[in-house]
């Protein structure tokens, strides 16, 4: 659908304008609140009324009047529905973006109801009963031959259902906008909704009973896109940037994205919502990079930020692509083989963060001809060290061991002395008597090549892979087998009860660095609130004293403006000495872990350049 909608917001994108003229059938707007979309939305439906689109909205708060909590606005509809006011309620609803009319249609229209009907019988078995009894519309829902108010008596997920489908099948309307459509809608509700949805979708100037969807949304569940067209038509929005979405695919890009779209789970759909996505290669690492930060009280999941496994590295780099054009700030944990091959590598080599930062450290613009020159040096090393003996180390004897079994496959050894690198350098500097040089060569440009990639947000793991973080006997020869008991027994070891931060950090040091590092380590930082505290606390003892009014310890704490009872759960006087309209007080705070608990001032003090360490 053609429409050639420009709007700014200014109190959100600042001086942009978002311009969008291709719609689908069905568009999708995604992401946290305060983000902009609600009034996206009224700016969206006013532009498709000007087109001549009859549009039907349903706010969020649609089904106010029909929950079981009395209030000024659902009293009046507490005996059903007054025939005498039918029109004015009707009309009230769909300018609030309500559903009383829902009931009106179920009346009304045999059709309407045979559909809605036929999917209660289908999947709960009921039907709905309207009985009009006194000049009223009372809504009932009937199962096993008794009926019971609608009102009182039944979930909102299926008075949700209920009004959301025959609002569906209204042909009143050929566009249908609705704010969280998942509202109380159980996934399996979600799911057969967005099948109906599916159905009715089309060009409505082609056919009349196709209608324009467009959902704002905070449920994966409600993104069903399955194409790279329907793709183009999600609009992904974050605080205080301009919403983005995909406008052009390359022809290599879309061979790739057409496998990838339909297989795109719910987990994967979460980086629509996620301002900060970080991006991993399995189930493994999401588990454990989850765990480690959540026992360590690091917020993944709260800001933005969550872990999302995606199943290998060539879809690490279509997401990463992906993100790239829709403005998402996404980071990437990945193991050490990516520097070897795939199209991970290339990508990322030709971003310009991390291009420009090779560059300064004599590393050629064309990575494969960088990295050709780094394997020449590794594979000097490795001829070497297939040749060494008489190794005392057992965890040197064990790579070369595992070097020499895979002679064969260049890019394992390549992979094995890279990991090697990593944990024996040393032993492996005096193992490599003549090809020393070498090896001290490719240590550094690997090193340079990990610092390029971080600068991109991509995270290599350079001890090799998850396992090779574990306490694990070889960490060169790691089987499936091993591989998923090593996960289970560190799972196991994250999960239990009484597991401090310090044990996580003693176990994991190499590999919370990396991790802080990609989600920036949040913690929920009471520090500016708690301070704006204490400054009005300590401004309101300075201006008591002032006006006399705090003459000793006892009037400090009763003084309202200081409102010392309310502060002592915070914090404490230590001492409060005065002496005329000069005083010094010390308080200690009580919690919030500072490291610096006490603070002394007097009437001197500039209370705005206070600090707590």
């Amino acid at each position: 659908m053609n429409l050639d909608f420009i709007v700014r917001i200014e109190n959100i994108w600042g001086q942009q304008d978002f311009k969008k003229s291709e719609w689908g059938y069905i568009n999708y707007l995604v992401g946290p609140n305060g983000s902009g979309k609600s009034q996206f939305i009224n700016y969206l439906i006013s532009k498709l009324e000007e087109s001549k689109i009859k549009v039907r909205y349903l706010s969020s708060d649609r089904l106010v009047a029909w929950t079981k909590e009395q209030s000024y606005m659902s009293s009046s509809l507490s005996s059903g529905i007054n025939l005498q006011w039918l029109p004015e309620l009707v009309q009230s609803s769909r300018l609030k973006g309500q559903v009383h009319d829902a009931f009106v249609l179920l009346r009304d229209n045999i059709e309407i109801r045979i559909k809605v009907e036929s999917t209660l019988s289908q999947l709960l078995n009921r039907s709905i009963v309207l009985e009009e009894i006194g000049g009223y519309i009372i809504p009932k829902v009937s199962k096993n031959k008794v009926s019971y108010s609608f009102k009182e008596n039944e979930s909102h997920g299926l008075k949700m259902m209920i009004t959301m489908l025959t609002l569906l099948y209204d042909e009143t309307y050929n566009c249908l906008v609705v704010d969280e459509p998942e509202l109380h809608l159980h996934p399996q509700f979600q799911t057969y909704f967005l099948q109906e949805v599916r159905k009715n979708a089309g060009d409505p100037s082609l056919n009349e009973k196709k209608k324009i969807f467009v959902f704002a949304t905070h449920s994966p569940n409600m993104v069903d896109i399955r194409t790279i067209e329907e793709l183009k038509h999600c609009i992904i929005f974050q605080p205080s940037k301009l919403p983005k979405y995909i406008e052009q695919v390359g022809t290599d890009d879309a061979i790739r994205l057409n496998s990838l779209v339909p297989r795109m789970n719910i987990h994967h759909k979460q980086f629509f919502f996620s301002e900060r996505p970080i991006f991993v290669e399995g189930h493994r690492d999401q588990q454990i990079f989850s765990l480690i930060q959540e026992k360590r009280n690091r917020l993944v999941g709260s800001g933005g930020t969550t872990f999302i496994d995606v199943s290998g590295k060539d879809e690490l780099d279509l997401f990463f692509r992906l993100c790239q054009q829709l403005s998402l700030n996404c980071q990437i944990i990945v193991d050490l083989d990516c520097l070897i091959k795939g199209r991970l590598r290339e990508t990322i080599s030709k971003d310009e963060r991390c291009k420009n930062y090779l560059q300064s450290q004599g590393i050629s613009i064309d990575f494969l001809n960088a990295w050709g020159d780094i394997a020449q040096k590794l594979d000097k090393c490795i001829d070497e060290l297939v040749k060494v003996q008489n190794i005392t180390d057992e965890e040197l004897k064990l790579l070369v061991q595992e070097i020499i079994a895979n002679r064969n496959d260049i890019d394992k050894c390549r992979y094995l002395l890279m990991v090697g690198l990593s944990k024996l350098k040393n032993e492996l500097s005096n193992a490599l008597v003549n090809t020393k040089q070498e090896m001290s060569y490719a240590s550094g440009k690997i090193c340079a090549i990990i610092q390029g990639f971080k600068r991109a947000n991509v995270y290599v793991l350079p001890n090799g892979e998850l396992e090779n973080y574990f306490f694990i006997q070889n960490h060169y020869n790691i089987s499936e087998k091993n591989k998923n008991s090593s996960f289970i027994s560190e799972r196991d070891f994250l999960q239990q009860p009484n597991i401090t931060e310090k044990d996580i950090e003693s176990r994991y040091t190499d590999l919370i660095s990396i991790l802080d590092e990609a989600t920036k380590g949040t913690t929920v930082d009471y520090k500016p609130l708690l301070l704006s505290y204490i400054i009005d606390f300590i401004h309101n003892i300075k201006k008591g004293v002032r006006l006399n009014e705090i003459i000793d310890e006892t009037s400090l704490k009763n003084h309202t403006k200081v409102n010392y009872k309310s502060f002592g759960n915070i914090l404490e006087v230590l001492e409060f000495k005065i002496n005329g309209s000069s005083f010094t007080c010390k308080i200690r705070i009580k919690g919030f872990d500072t490291k610096q608990p006490e603070i002394t001032f007097d009437e001197k003090t500039n209370d705005t350049a206070l600090d707590i360490d």
